[in-house]
């Protein structure tokens, strides 16, 4: 009310309020649907009524972290509500999650590929809308899984939501043995690097057009977009062992270039090479 001294009555069935109604004091959360009415009253004067429909409240929708990888091995998932207490139910199959589905209980460790989609639920709420992610486990092996796609892009796509037109084992990051190719296409190249000495190590990702650069689940480079070649760096400190590296490209006509180096504690800058990427 813009009255100040005016006393507010509500109700939340829809019925008429008066002074024998619920009397307004402070802001109030409303969680299921239904028809709110209020009058004011200054002494025996009233106000005209006021009112408005609400729908349930809902639950927001649940986050995944990381969203939409290739993992090797195996991949940790986290997922959070943005709703205090609520539930998070989840399949691995693409099927939709119902009430009965498996519960989130802090840990989710995928060990294949999976297709999962969680959904959010609190007693008396609406439940989240669904949210999807998609994992692909990749094979080990030697040099670079090389997949390209046939069309046009104006950025590195979601390769999980589309089918390569051809899959190919290539040495190592180029583009020399794809020539083939139209001038309009996009690749994603997977391979699995062997670092002898755990420490600080700089990726350098250079590209005509766009491209991204990957270590494990962890994007250290983006260069993606459509344009000349320009080249990209970052650091990235890694454990002694296998890690995947995985780098994302796409052309849209005109040059086709890549390049992907490194420089570790003990060599200067220098080509990845399939020496490095023996997966050994």
């Amino acid at each position: 009310t813009i009255v100040p001294k005016a006393i507010i009555y509500y109700t939340l069935d829809g019925s008429e309020p008066s002074k024998r109604s619920l009397k307004y004091e402070k802001p109030f959360e409303q969680i299921t649907s239904g028809i709110i009415k209020a009058i004011s009253y200054i002494e025996n004067e009233k106000s005209s009524i006021a009112g408005f429909e609400v729908d349930q409240l809902p639950v927001l929708d649940p986050v995944i972290s990381p969203i939409n990888r290739y993992f090797y091995d195996a991949i940790a998932i986290s997922l959070k509500s943005r709703t205090p207490n609520a539930e998070l139910r989840y399949t691995l199959d693409g099927s939709d999650p119902i009430s009965a589905s498996l519960l989130y209980d802090d840990k989710l460790d995928l060990k294949e590929t999976a297709i999962l989609k969680v959904k959010a639920f609190k007693k008396d709420h609406k439940p989240s809308e669904i949210v999807m992610s998609k994992y692909e486990k990749v094979k080990f092996g030697k040099g670079v899984e090389y997949r390209y796609y046939i069309g046009k892009f104006g950025s590195t796509p979601d390769y999980l939501d589309l089918k390569p037109d051809h899959v190919k084992r290539i040495d190592q990051f180029r583009l020399d043995d794809i020539k083939d190719v139209p001038s309009h296409y996009a690749a994603l190249m997977i391979g699995f690097i062997n670092i002898d000495e755990s420490g600080e190590y700089t990726f350098y990702c250079g590209s005509n057009d766009g491209s991204r650069l990957t270590i494990d689940n962890t994007e250290l480079i983006d260069n993606d977009g459509g344009h000349g070649y320009n080249e990209k760096e970052n650091k990235i400190y890694l454990d002694k062992g296998i890690h995947r590296i995985e780098v994302r490209y796409f052309q849209t006509g005109g040059g086709q270039e890549l390049k992907v180096s490194w420089k570790g504690p003990w060599f200067i800058k220098r080509e990845i090479t399939k020496e490095d990427l023996s997966g050994e």
